[in-house]
């Protein structure tokens, strides 16, 4: 507790992950400019420049070098020059795993950086795994009316759809109805649903459903690296989730008291 009150403050909790500051284990040092990324690439060629020399015991399996990266992180530009040393000396074992909220200090991430993001890493040699709904989003897709509003998830606009999960159930349903007016078969799916059973439904994000990554995890073929996009939502289970001051936003105590 002490550690939270006094954040981003001397002896206090920090923003980034610090192995001189942090009480917990940290592996890696790291900032708002990509270096805890890109230093897992060079992690993963180092244990292997010391496996072809010799240096490690035969007999121990390589380890896998994993990052969690904000997709704001994406911004910065060394993660580009890793990457492409990554395909320069054909490293191996590291997977990323971007935390695609879409959202950032800075506003909205743009709607199609998905689609960079992906060509970008199997330009490299990457494999691309996207982790975009869980299961109660895949259950409810193969209902009747199930297509629609799968179309309509996919087609909403980030923004919209960010604030949608900040202002609950009720908002969710009046934006869909008039958004797909006349689709009877989905108007019938939203009403299997109480607004709070809706919201849960709509926030059900991939990177959210533990089976969802976990299957995503299982589904890796090989030891190249691999990037997992994993749609989820800014401060998923916290009264400020999808708002869009939620970066450093303060929860007032009736919101803390709910939480």
């Amino acid at each position: 507790r002490e550690k939270l009150e006094s954040f981003r403050s001397f002896g206090g909790a920090q923003s980034y992950p610090s192995r001189t500051k942090d009480g917990d284990q940290v592996d890696f040092s790291t900032g708002s400019v990509g270096l805890g990324a890109a230093v897992t690439n060079f992690a993963a060629l180092t244990q292997d420049y010391l496996r072809y020399k010799d240096m490690l015991p035969k007999d121990e399996t390589p380890g896998r070098m994993v990052a969690l990266v904000g997709d704001a992180e994406l911004d910065e530009g060394n993660i580009y020059e890793a990457l492409l040393d990554t395909w320069k000396h054909d490293i191996r074992n590291v997977w990323w795993v971007i935390d695609y909220n879409r959202q950032s200090l800075d506003g909205m991430i743009d709607a199609h950086l998905f689609r960079v993001i992906g060509r970008f890493f199997r330009a490299v040699g990457w494999n691309v795994i996207t982790i975009k709904y869980g299961r109660k989003l895949h259950d409810a897709f193969a209902k009747p009316g199930g297509k629609s509003l799968k179309k309509w998830l996919n087609d909403v606009p980030n923004d919209i759809y960010s604030a949608l999960t900040f202002q609950g159930g009720a908002a969710w349903r009046k934006q869909i109805t008039s958004d797909m007016e006349g689709d009877n078969a989905l108007a019938s799916l939203l009403g299997e649903y109480d607004d709070d059973q809706l919201h849960d439904l709509m926030t059900n994000l991939g990177g959210h459903c533990m089976e969802a990554v976990l299957s995503a995890f299982e589904s890796v073929p090989n030891d190249k690296p691999t990037v997992f996009i994993a749609y989820t939502v800014k401060g998923y289970g916290t009264p400020l989730q999808g708002h869009k001051d939620n970066h450093a936003g303060l929860m007032n105590v009736p919101q803390m008291d709910a939480f």
